[in-house]
C-alpha cells in the first residue's frame, strides 16, 4: 500500500497524519485487469484468424500471363523500405506447405525479400528416383529462372543479388540451376546434394555461386554421402563451401511436423542460413540494412506459430505473438505507437508483431491510456 502525508485541515493538533492513497492502487490494479484482459482477447484472436492465415499462405500466380512456366508462389518483404537482398526458397518432394509461407516471414523478418516458390504449380511433382521427375526437371529450372527474373524486377529487390534455399528435392534442384544464374549469388542446401537431374555433378558445380551445405548424420532419405560428395566436388572446382552436419538428426530436421524434427538444429541451421545469405547478399555500404535485418531476426521455431497454433498459444503470452497473415497489426497509445504491415498486394494484410507482447502491453501501459481492440479493421489501438 502506497502512504502519503495529507495534511487534514481540521484537527485539535495540527499535526500530519498518513493516510492511504487508494486511488493510485485502484488504479494500478485497473491496469493490471487490463492487460490480463487484452492479452487474452490477442490471443483468442489469433486463434479465430487462423482459417483465414491458411487462405493467405496458398501460393498466388505472382508473374503476367505471357510467363511460361508461371511463377506461382508467396512473397514476402521487410517492414523497412528500400533495396533488398532476394530470396527464392524451393520446397521439397512432397511440394508446398503452409511452412514454406512461414519460413519466408522468417527471413523477411531478417532483410530479405523472400520468395516461397511452388514449382510445382504447373507441372505437378513426381516420385523419387523416376522417369518422370527427370522429364520434369528442365521445367522446374525454368521456373527457378522466371522466379529470379521476377524477385529481381521487384522495385524491393532492384535486380540485386539473389540466394536460393532448398529442402531436399528443392536443394538438389538449386544446386542444379544456380551456376546458369548470373543474378543467383549464394545456395543454401538443406539435406539436399547434387547430381539429382538431367546433369552430372561435375557439370553442376562449375561456377556454383558460395555455397552452404546443412544435413543430418542420421538421414535415411539423402544420407549425408550426398552432402559430402556434393562439398568435395564443390572444392575440387575451386568454389566456395561451408557444411554444418548435425550428429544423431535424420532428415526434414527444420519441419515441425516431422518426427525426425529437432529444435536445436532448426535454430542453428536457420541461424548459420541468415548469417550466410547477409554475408554474400548484403553489400557494401547496406550497413544500415544489415543491422535492421538484425533487428527483426527470430529464431526459427518461434516463427512457424501460425503452422502450429496450438503449441503457439500454449506456450507464454510474450511469445505467443510473431506474425500471421489474418489482418493488419498496430499498437498505438500515446506517444507508443509503432505501425507495422509486411503485406504484398498479392495476399490479405500480415498480421505482424511489433515486440514481444509483454513488451508491447508494458509499452501501452506505461502511457497511462487503456488500449482498445478494433476487430473491423483488425488492429489493436
Amino acid at each position: 500500500m502506497v502512504v502519503t502525508a495529507k495534511r487534514r485541515a481540521a484537527t485539535t493538533h495540527g499535526e500530519l497524519t498518513a493516510v492511504p492513497d487508494s486511488g493510485r492502487g485502484a488504479a494500478q490494479s485497473l491496469a493490471d485487469s487490463l492487460v490480463r484482459v487484452l492479452a487474452f482477447l490477442i490471443c483468442s484472436f489469433l486463434m479465430q484468424a487462423d482459417a483465414r492465415a491458411a487462405v493467405a499462405q496458398d501460393p498466388v500466380r505472382l508473374s503476367v500471363s505471357d510467363v511460361a512456366p508461371a511463377v506461382w508462389g508467396v512473397v514476402e518483404t521487410p517492414l523497412e523500405a528500400g533495396s533488398h537482398p532476394g530470396v527464392i526458397l524451393l520446397h521439397g518432394s512432397a511440394g508446398w506447405q503452409p511452412m514454406y509461407a512461414a519460413i519466408a516471414r522468417a527471413l523477411a523478418d531478417s532483410g530479405f525479400v523472400t520468395l516461397a516458390l511452388d514449382y510445382y504449380a504447373e507441372s505437378g511433382g513426381a516420385p523419387i528416383g523416376s522417369d518422370e521427375k527427370l522429364r520434369k526437371w528442365g521445367q522446374w529450372k525454368e521456373t527457378v529462372r522466371n522466379a529470379v527474373e521476377y524477385l529481381q524486377a521487384l522495385p524491393s529487390v532492384s535486380g540485386g543479388p539473389v540466394g536460393l534455399v532448398g529442402y531436399s528435392r528443392g536443394a538438389f534442384l538449386a544446386v542444379s540451376v544456380a551456376s546458369s544464374l548470373p543474378g543467383v549469388k549464394a545456395v543454401v542446401d538443406f539435406f539436399g546434394g547434387g547430381g539429382g537431374g538431367t546433369d552430372s555433378l561435375e557439370h553442376e558445380v562449375r561456377g556454383l555461386p558460395a555455397l552452404l551445405i546443412l544435413h543430418g548424420e542420421a538421414d535415411d532419405v539423402v544420407p549425408v554421402r550426398f552432402a559430402r560428395g556434393l562439398r568435395d566436388a564443390v572444392l575440387a572446382r575451386g568454389g566456395e563451401v561451408e557444411m554444418q552436419l548435425y550428429p544423431g538428426v535424420g532428415h526434414a530436421f527444420n519441419f515441425p511436423h516431422a518426427p525426425t524434427y529437432s529444435q536445436a538444429a532448426a535454430s542453428d541451421s536457420f541461424r548459420r542460413t541468415v548469417a550466410f545469405l547477409r554475408r554474400r547478399l548484403v553489400t557494401e555500404g547496406s550497413g544500415d540494412r544489415r543491422s535492421a535485418g538484425a533487428r527483426h531476426t527470430r529464431e526459427f521455431g518461434a516463427q512457424l506459430c501460425e503452422v502450429d497454433r496450438h503449441a503457439c498459444v500454449s506456450g507464454t503470452v510474450a511469445d505467443s505473438l510473431h506474425r500471421s497473415s489474418a489482418a493488419s497489426y498496430t499498437v498505438k497509445s500515446g506517444r507508443h505507437s509503432a505501425p507495422r504491415n509486411g503485406a504484398m498486394a498479392s495476399r490479405p494484410p500480415g498480421l505482424t508483431a511489433v515486440a514481444p507482447l509483454r513488451a508491447a502491453l508494458q509499452a501501452l501501459t506505461a502511457t497511462g491510456i487503456p488500449p482498445s481492440i478494433d476487430f473491423t479493421r483488425g488492429s489493436l489501438r
